[in-house]
């Protein structure tokens, strides 16, 4: 069900899109990829660091820990789109 889901941080920025979920013993992680990435980034699948899993949507809002995600410019994602009709951008509450 997650995979091809959007990721996005706790302000919308979208981040990828989940490539695969592995588990190499110590729980699953989510293999996040984007263009715009150095290389794929493993997002630990857990409460801290994927706090919003919205099916319906299919997207998950991260909070990824320091240095998870690597752009090849060095620079921040990509803002979120200026649309707050749709109440994205927004941490869950």
């Amino acid at each position: 069900d997650l995979l091809g889901m959007s990721v996005t941080d706790l302000a919308g920025r979208p981040l990828g899109r989940v490539k695969a979920v592995q588990n190499f013993g110590a729980g699953d992680v989510l293999e996040v990829t984007a263009p715009e990435l150095k290389h794929a980034a493993l997002l630990p699948f857990t409460r801290e660091a994927a706090p919003h899993v919205d099916l319906a949507r299919r997207e998950i809002v991260a909070d990824p820990p320091e240095g998870v995600f690597e752009w090849r410019d060095g620079k921040e994602p990509p803002a979120p789109d200026d649309d707050e009709s749709t109440g994205r951008g927004h941490a869950p509450e």
